[in-house]
């Protein structure tokens, strides 16, 4: 559960030049919002070697790699199989494919993204039989007929 619920920015580099700069230009306020907290949830520094260069402030830098085992806690590779859509939430493939993204020079994270936008044939048929095997379920417990 993520009891941080102040403002923040992801950016997906891997350079701790870059957090250096936000570390020293970054203002305490934005907006009447506060952008630097002394303890948060947030990635600390130390973790800059598993690609999460975190900070004291709401703008954290992350190497997709990172940060999908970071928030998704898995890699979605080129080839998403049968088992990987089954066992992967909704919440999670909405983590990816929903909201903005601003910029994405490189294309990574569209790429990512137009691999999660919609799953395969054999997930949605599988889907449907799973919504429909639930609906019967339904009917029989409410004594409707049942064959």
């Amino acid at each position: 559960m993520r009891a941080d619920l102040s403002a923040r920015s992801g950016i997906f580099r891997d350079s701790p030049g870059d957090m250096r700069i936000l570390d020293l230009n970054l203002p305490d306020r934005f907006d009447g919002w506060s952008v630097r907290y002394p303890t948060n949830v947030r990635p600390s520094a130390a973790d800059a070697r598993a690609g999460l260069l975190g900070s004291e402030h709401g703008v954290e830098l992350y190497t997709l790699s990172a940060w999908c085992d970071r928030f998704l806690g898995r890699q979605f590779t080129a080839d998403i199989t049968t088992h990987d859509w089954l066992s992967s939430s909704r919440a999670i493939v909405l983590t990816v494919t929903a909201g903005a993204v601003f910029r994405d020079d490189i294309g990574e994270l569209s790429a990512l993204r137009d691999r999660l936008c919609y799953f395969t044939r054999d997930v949605w048929l599988y889907k449907l039989a799973a919504q429909w095997n639930r609906r019967g379920a339904r009917l029989c417990r409410s004594n409707q007929e049942c064959r």
